[in-house]
């Protein structure tokens, strides 16, 4: 085993706790408590005190400055307790025994040992209902080290201690102890603690570190990031979905929910139970993906116009799936010279992308086959029951999401809105990456630790290939990078535009795109602080999102104000959505085997230009109607299986017969095409396809069009036109 210490500011940073804000007069009490706590530690140490007195004192101190119920617990030094569930157990050590107290970057001690044993009986003992540890504490009443559960969830179920402790039974301690330093030397593990000075660090540092955020994994009242439970929940229970145990999604017994009137009309074409179920969920996850996105651009459109009487999802309007039918794809799909009773959408912009473009299977399965009569359950603890005047107990699908939706605020900007009703892209993202794990298993990765990933990948590439470029000096890391090329913008400021538009990033197992979005926002935090997007803006990340401010520090917000947007927010807005765009179009590739995922993913990146599209008619006479339109991402996020290349031999046969080129003039054409252009440009794809699958019969069914099927093999350079990633 492997012992890593890190500073505790280090996991507050990666948990996402190091910017909340915190009550002042709550921290005045904390730096009290803290100043009686060290005045009992070094009175404990002049007189010589037993570990049991100190324990005393931090049991006290607990309890005083945080409120936690904390006591013993049997063998267990302190546990604290949240909810009756024990979350953090406590092992003491006195200031004076170093002898089996651990160090940095040095565990393979006896307290150590002690806390394995302990997680250990604690998790198997089948009487011990309330465990549910979060952390686990190392402490010598001056030092505390703070390790993860995950951690220790590996050290037990090592091979070695797991057939040690199956092999034994009931476990002497001492025994255990004696040998567990052989067991962790002989483990390929590292385990990393984080290391908090109750006496030297600052009294914040100390303050956020002991706060139950977390010690007891609290989230945050005011992290809008976190999934909202309550949305997920009432989502896959109108879906007709349910979790069990294993938090596998499976068919609920909800009657009349959207997959179950879904799978009445796919029922005749195919021949088992399981087939209909992945039919209808992928029709499903399109379905409500453009609900959603309808909502964001309804949301977006309202701070653009400042007018809260914007409504695209009206349920009193929508009453039936034609109607949202012909808002789909007579609307939405189609410039605003070919719609028919225009005046009736005359405020919804045309925006291009295929996501409002009907596929081969709905044109089979057409939404408007569902029942339009037939109505479900509302869930019991609804959020349409906050409403007073609400009374109904049955609604029928169509009814039930957009009042559903209408409960909810999809808009982070709105002032005085209850924190629990915020929906942002972010969250989407999460709620749609736990329904993708519905064959598996949900599992899906925090905001914080997406977005420390992003960061370090790409400052990575960025330190490399400016050390490349710039050869008479050396940079050790992107602080470096940053002073020198804004010491230097006046000189190389194009030549640094190229370096940062050359990166390319792949996400061979892209989901939700979370990583991919966290991507896009990261490097356009980069050319910001390199100076090389727009003068006369700040750009920083908070919370998974990207906060703009003028260089005076004020918030830059594009919305029309006076009947009219100034320049300066047009050229600042543009400015955004072309970067975006270039981004999108030019560095970001995602592949996932299931389309599901591609077709999540695809929206989540569409919803991220959404936020910076711009009006386009400022000077015309019927003005801030039409938006800039959305790209296609056909070629950007495919669904296939990255682990499977095509066979090389035969790549290289057809290279002989067959102009690759061609076909990547037509992708990159395809990427902005024109409602009139597409059907060309595709027609053209599909036939360059047809011609080289004569070489490589996996090719023969090839469509990268259909938005639900997935492809067993992968090559980069006929999906992307690209054949090299950093």
């Amino acid at each position: 085993m492997k012992s890593i210490t890190k500073n505790a500011k280090e996991l507050l940073k990666l948990r996402n706790l190091l910017n909340y804000e915190i009550d002042n007069d709550k921290l005045d009490f904390f730096k009290r408590d803290i100043q009686w706590y060290r005045n009992e530690i070094n009175n404990a140490k002049n007189k010589g005190e037993t570990e049991e007195h100190c324990k005393g004192i931090l049991n006290k101190f607990l309890v005083d400055a945080f409120g936690y119920n904390c006591n013993t617990s049997g063998k267990i030094d302190l546990v604290i307790k949240f909810d009756d569930n024990i979350k953090t157990i406590i092992e003491a050590k006195n200031y004076n025994n170093t002898l089996e107290m651990i160090e940095d970057n040095n565990y393979n001690n006896k307290a150590f040992y002690q806390t394995i044993l302990y997680y250990y009986k604690s998790r198997k003992n089948k009487d011990n209902k309330d465990f549910n540890i979060d952390n686990i504490i190392i402490t010598n009443f001056e030092k505390v080290y703070l390790f993860s559960k995950y951690d220790f969830e590996k050290l037990i179920n090592d091979n070695q201690i797991a057939n040690y402790f199956n092999e034994n039974g009931k476990v002497k301690n001492e025994t255990f102890y004696k040998i567990c330093g052989g067991f962790l030397e002989n483990i390929n593990l590292e385990v990393i603690g984080y290391r908090l000075d109750l006496f030297n660090d600052d009294l914040e540092t100390i303050y956020r570190f002991f706060n139950r955020y977390n010690i007891c994994s609290v989230k945050l009242e005011n992290d809008i990031n976190s999934i909202s439970n309550t949305f997920y929940k009432e989502i896959i229970y109108m879906m007709g979905l349910e979790e069990d145990k294993d938090k596998k999604l499976r068919l609920s017994n909800t009657h009349n929910s959207l997959i179950r009137l879904t799978m009445d009309i796919v029922r005749d074409n195919f021949d088992n139970e399981n087939e209909i179920f992945e039919e209808a969920l992928k029709l499903n996850i399109i379905w409500v993906n453009r609900i959603l996105f309808l909502k964001i651009l309804e949301a977006q459109l309202r701070i653009f116009r400042n007018d809260s009487n914007l409504d695209i999802l009206n349920p009193f309007k929508i009453k039936d799936y034609n109607y949202l039918y012909t808002l789909f794809f007579n609307v939405l799909a189609k410039p605003k010279n070919m719609r028919h009773s225009d005046k009736i959408y005359k405020y919804i912009p045309y925006l291009n992308s295929s996501l409002f473009e009907e596929g081969k299977d709905e044109i089979i399965f057409s939404i408007t086959k569902l029942n339009n009569n037939s109505k479900m359950k509302i869930m019991s603890s609804s959020i349409l029951y906050n409403d007073r005047d609400f009374n109904l107990n049955q609604l029928t699908f169509l009814e039930y999401i957009l009042r559903f939706l209408n409960c909810y605020i999809f808009n982070a900007d709105v002032k005085n809105a209850d924190k629990n009703t915020i929906i942002k892209s972010s969250v989407l993202g999460l709620v749609f990456e736990r329904l993708n794990g519905y064959k598996d298993g949900s599992h899906f990765t925090p905001p914080a630790i997406t977005m420390y990933m992003a960061k370090k990948s790409i400052e990575k590439i960025i330190i490399e290939k400016f050390n490349k470029f710039f050869t008479e000096t050396h940079f050790n890391n992107i602080d470096e990078v940053k002073n020198y090329v804004r010491a230097n913008i006046h000189i190389y400021k194009e030549r640094v535009k190229d370096i940062l538009n050359s990166i390319k990033i792949i996400d061979p197992a892209c989901g939700s795109g979370h990583f991919l979005a966290a991507c896009l926002n990261e490097l356009i935090r980069i050319k910001s602080e390199f100076r090389v997007l727009h003068e006369m803006i700040d750009i920083d990340i908070f919370q998974d999102e990207l906060v703009i401010n003028y260089i005076d520090g004020t918030h830059f917000k594009y919305n029309i104000e006076n009947d009219n947007i100034t320049e300066r927010k047009q050229d600042i807005q543009k400015t955004l959505f072309e970067a975006k765009e270039y981004i999108i179009s030019n560095q970001l590739y995602g592949v996932d085997i299931n389309p599901n995922s591609v077709n999540i993913c695809r929206l989540r990146l569409w919803i991220e230009l959404l936020k910076s599209s711009y009006y386009t008619d400022i000077k015309s006479n019927e003005k801030f109607i039409d938006l800039e339109i959305l790209p296609n991402l056909e070629f950007k996020i495919v669904s296939a299986n990255s682990l499977i290349e095509l066979d090389e031999t035969e790549v290289n046969l057809i290279s002989l017969t067959w102009d690759k080129n061609e076909l990547v003039k037509n992708m990159n054409k395809y990427f902005n095409a024109s409602y009139e252009n597409k059907k060309n440009i595709r027609k053209e794809i599909l036939r360059l396809i047809k011609e080289y699958s004569h070489n490589n019969t996996k090719l023969e069914n090839y469509n990268p069009f259909d938005m639900l099927k997935s492809y067993d093999f992968f090559d980069s350079g006929l999906m992307f036109g690209i054949d090299k990633f950093d």
